[in-house]
């Protein structure tokens, strides 16, 4: 194999030569570099304008990269001048379930099955578009046969345990999702601990487990709630977590030992990541009751008295998530799309969000928008003191959204039609956060609508009693 130095230096000497930016395009993808590696592959295409490697391995960083738009012209490019390619239709047909073409998508697929074997990947990205339109069924059924076509397939695996959650099967979910949790796309690698692992089924009397969070930070405090259950069967408990959730981690309990990542990592007998616990607790666990984080006692007077300032109730927004997330076109909201939320009488919205980014500037301006007093919390343990001085938290489905319901706050999390797993199947409620209301989209309704129906509801919170 040619490393990446080699071909640098092979570059220096013949930079004009297509097929070595090809490669060294390739080698950085594998790399996990694929910025790098999207300038290799348009250089060379810019050399040899049509060169099908190039052409295709842009779409497929493009992809990686979340522009899936952009890559799906690159695959049709190919398909068009290669009909042959195909790894450029399989892409294709991937990219058009990603992109919401399920119309397209789903007759090309069957074609696909009809005429060739069942390959495993094509009956995925089938079920895929066919959960993406709400037929569960089929889609499970096309998961199911995935898996028997290519037994121990990924992707087939990890999909199958998302849906049977949704669906609210949670013993076959959670065993599934521990099953085939590396499959998970956001999974950058999976660590060497050095110990044994805590297998389903184990007994941990007399022993002691590092817990670790391999996870988002809103699914590590989704998860925190079993470990005081880990506590009580285990001899000694160690947690590893990011250092943002350090702080809010030891309000968890008592008897653990706390170790931010990073950090070096105390022996112990045996270790498991945080989100497989409700498959070795029992799936139907639900661990600690809420509110099970607490944040610092001053720090929320502190909070109470900077907002007993401004009179009314006083309710937190947060309406974009993290941008790099796979789904964040599902989860997030720009700002203007929320305007019917600005300017309710009675109601001091409050800002819960962290740098807001430049397309949200006008909205921010009009009157009645979030107020920035909260600026200054920085840092989830200052979040988590504000979010107790508030009497309502409206948020998307983020970090935040799991902050407030862990905390025990008054919570509407705003979901799009498709929304993730946890938050099940059109139910309004969550066993995961008794005080959380799903605020759901229907299929194909603008978040300004679903917002005018979320102010009228706002309307009625201002009226209850304190």
């Amino acid at each position: 194999m040619t490393s990446l130095a080699e071909l640098q230096e092979a570059l220096r000497q013949d930079p004009r030569n297509a097929a070595l930016w090809v490669r060294m395009g390739n080698a950085l993808h594998a790399h996990g570099h694929d910025g790098k590696a999207l300038v290799c592959f348009e250089r060379a295409l810019e050399l040899h304008p049509g060169h099908v490697d190039a052409e295709y391995n842009r779409g497929v960083v493009l992809h990686a990269l979340g522009r899936v738009a952009d890559a799906l012209a690159c695959y049709e490019a190919v398909a068009a001048s290669h009909p042959q390619h195909p790894a450029a239709e399989d892409n294709r047909l991937a990219a058009l379930v990603a992109l919401d073409r399920h119309a397209e998508a789903i007759p090309a697929l069957e074609q696909r099955l009809v005429r060739g074997p069942r390959d495993a990947d094509t009956l995925v990205n089938l079920g895929l578009a066919r959960q993406a339109e709400g037929n569960f069924d089929a889609a499970m059924a096309a998961f199911e046969e995935a898996l028997r076509q290519s037994p121990g397939h990924r992707l087939a695996g990890w999909n199958l345990a998302l849906l049977a959650l949704r669906l609210g099967h949670s013993e076959r979910g959670f065993a599934l999702y521990e099953a085939y949790w590396p499959g998970n796309s956001r999974v950058n690698r999976v660590r060497d601990f050095a110990r044994p692992s805590w297998e389903p089924g184990d007994a941990i009397a007399g022993r002691s487990v590092l817990l670790h969070a391999d996870e988002g930070l809103g699914d590590t405090i989704q998860y925190l709630r079993f470990v005081p259950e880990v506590v009580r069967r285990a001899s000694r408990v160690v947690l590893e977590v990011p250092r943002a959730l350090a702080p809010l981690a030891r309000s968890l309990d008592e008897g653990f030992v706390i170790v931010e990542a990073g950090t070096a990592l105390p022996a112990t007998d045996l270790h498991a990541p945080l989100h497989g616990l409700p498959a070795r607790l029992g799936a139907k666990a639900l661990g600690a009751p809420v509110p099970y984080l607490r944040a610092g006692k001053d720090r929320v007077a502190h909070w109470r008295e900077t907002l007993g300032s401004v009179p009314g109730l006083h309710v937190g927004l947060a309406w974009r998530g993290n941008p790099s997330h796979p789904e964040d076109r599902l989860r997030s909201i720009a700002l203007e799309q929320l305007q019917p939320l600005f300017g309710v009488p009675g109601v001091h919205l409050v800002s819960l969000q962290l740098d807001p980014p430049p397309e949200d500037a006008a909205a921010l301006a009009q009157p009645g928008a979030p107020d920035p007093v909260a600026e200054t919390a920085r840092g989830m343990a200052e979040t988590a003191a504000l979010v107790s001085a508030l009497d309502l938290v409206i948020t998307v489905d983020t970090s935040i959204a799991h902050l407030a319901g862990a905390l025990g706050r008054p919570t509407w999390i705003l979901l799009a039609a498709r929304a993730d797993w946890r938050w099940l199947e059109g139910a309004e409620r969550t066993a995961w956060y008794p005080t959380a209301t799903l605020h759901r989209a229907a299929r194909g309704e603008r978040w300004d609508e679903v917002a005018r129906r979320i102010r009228s509801e706002l309307q009625r919170f201002v009226k209850l009693p304190p």
